[in-house]
């Protein structure tokens, strides 16, 4: 099982063309049915297509009790005038 907590910050929220960077920091969880569990700090850095936008793909890496590769197409709703 593993459970984490994750707060981001986009450096670039507004670019609506282009990429952005972004980082992030949390608390990981993992443990093991019979065995004892682990806390654990995490970090991840990633890339996403233009932040200020509803959609677009990411890709991240990071280190928190393992190595963390994840990549894939965010959805969002933004408000009206953005």
């Amino acid at each position: 099982m593993r459970f984490a907590i994750m707060g981001q910050l986009s450096l670039a929220p507004a670019a609506r063309d282009g990429t952005g960077p972004y980082a992030g920091l949390g608390l990981s969880f993992l443990g093991a049915r019979g065995g004892r569990g682990a806390g654990y700090l995490c970090a991840v850095l990633g890339l996403e297509a233009a932040p200020g936008r509803g959609s677009g793909w990411y890709a991240e890496a990071g280190l928190g009790g393992g190595v963390r590769v994840a990549a894939g197409w965010r959805w969002r709703r933004l408000p009206a005038g953005r």
